[in-house]
């Protein structure tokens, strides 16, 4: 009996990696799969059961977004409650493991994505209420603060011994923090907003990988990213874009750096993301 089970889900793990669906194609979340979390690549999941490694096999998968949906979507078919990301390459493959979680574990490690874009007027009002919160707080300090840190109001910021636009595309600066929603762009459309800006009398241009990366911290901040939340308040959680082509053979593939994982991933240009921009 039990190797008839075995078989079965052998037999099913084959066919999720050599996938049900061949060619270029927009997958659709199945209702079920919006209670499949994600996890960080990071995210400890000792206290997990691996279900299955799952692919996206000959489905061709063009963004991030789709290979979560995809990958979702055959962990919820297989019982599974989360995934792991562990590689993306856009219009090739994605690929990672289907968990099964204690629900503790999920609420320490995973995000929803789902949540994100559904949500999104909602975040951006508690995200307001929080910043009203703060400044209110900070009052009674706000003189002293000034005076150590005579950059508090500034768009730019110093960090890692370069120049960075200290709010994103779409943000601006008001009252020491980035008020306003980060808008997505494409890739193209990214360096032509960072090669226009002017700030501070500099050119300004995308950062490379390196560069992106190295705002990367080891914790993340209150709003779950990545980054200093001093140096760069109310930063979105996301992809962000880089200069910094994949490799010779894809040129319409460039690295992107997610603030919200920590990993950084293969993403066409024609795909969008968030920017932050870097000075000469």
């Amino acid at each position: 009996m039990n190797s008839q089970k075995n078989g079965k889900n052998q037999a099913w793990s084959s066919l999720i990696a050599l996938g049900l669906i061949t060619g270029c194609f927009s997958p659709q979340l199945k209702p079920g799969a919006a209670g499949v979390h994600i996890f960080f690549q990071d995210a400890d999941s000792s206290q997990c059961r691996l279900v299955s490694r799952i692919e996206t096999g000959n489905n061709r998968i063009g963004s991030f977004q789709d290979a979560q949906i995809v990958l979702r979507n055959a962990a919820y078919d297989m019982g599974a409650n989360a995934i792991r990301i562990q590689e993306f390459k856009p219009g090739r493959i994605a690929q990672g493991e289907a968990l099964n979680c204690p629900a503790e574990v999920i609420r320490q490690n995973s995000y929803d994505p789902d949540q994100k874009r559904d949500t999104g007027n909602q975040e951006t009002s508690t995200t307001t209420t929080n910043t009203a919160n703060t400044n209110q707080n900070n009052q009674n300090t706000s003189t002293t603060t000034n005076q150590t840190n005579p950059a508090v109001n500034s768009e730019t910021v110093a960090a890692g011994q370069q120049l960075w636009m200290r709010c994103s595309y779409g943000q601006y600066l008001a009252n020491g923090t980035c008020q306003g929603q980060s808008q997505m762009l494409d890739w193209k459309a990214a360096v032509k907003y960072c090669n226009q800006l002017t700030a501070g009398g500099r050119s300004w241009r995308l950062p490379g990988q390196a560069e992106l990366q190295g705002l990367l911290t080891r914790t993340k901040s209150a709003n779950g990213v990545f980054i200093n939340a001093n140096e760069f308040p109310n930063t979105t959680a996301g992809l962000y874009w880089t200069a910094e082509y994949y490799n010779d053979q894809n040129p319409n593939v460039v690295w992107a750096v997610d603030f919200q994982s920590s990993n950084s991933f293969a993403y066409g240009m024609s795909n969008k993301a968030f920017s932050r921009c870097l000075a000469d």
